[in-house]
């Protein structure tokens, strides 16, 4: 005759001297979504420092996943790590355009990814224009960059 799991288990907290089955942990013990991202702020300005990432800290979660991508889509990430505090610092050489987010778990499951925020790290690329010659120089004043081209003035 083979025995159920249920079975198995009932008999051997019974054979302990367990009566009662514990209830079950409530579903709060569960919940880790819900997180709201800090900083940086959805399209800020970086300079040349490191990005600092913060996130309110979600009860229950022991762990988070944060990823960095230039693609708002996050096929391959520049950041994709694992960590315990709701904070996370690291050094971007290169300006442009990044994407972020984050998740939070703890030892059973992983909650849903947090909303997708943007910041551009300086320098970026705002615009382009190939003259018709060389360039020889540029000038930037306010909104403009005026360029110099050696063969058309």
């Amino acid at each position: 005759m083979r025995w159920n799991r249920a079975w198995l288990i009932f008999v051997v907290l019974t054979f302990w001297g367990c009566t009662e089955l514990e209830k079950p942990l409530g579903p709060s013990v569960y919940k880790v979504s819900g997180i709201e991202l800090l900083a940086p702020e959805d399209g800020v300005d970086i300079g040349y420092e490191n990005v600092s990432f913060k996130w309110k800290e979600i009860e229950n979660a022991t762990k988070y996943e944060i990823e960095v991508d230039d693609d708002i889509s996050f096929g391959s990430p520049l950041i994709d790590t694992v960590i315990s505090s709701p904070e996370y610092s690291f050094y971007i050489l290169k300006g442009g355009f990044y994407y972020w987010k984050v998740r939070a778990g703890n030892e059973l499951f992983w909650g849903n990814w947090s909303d997708v925020k943007m910041f551009k790290k300086l320098p970026y690329e705002v615009g382009y224009y190939d003259t018709p010659h060389q360039a020889w120089s540029v000038f930037v004043s306010g909104n403009y960059a005026y360029v110099a081209d050696r063969g058309a003035g």
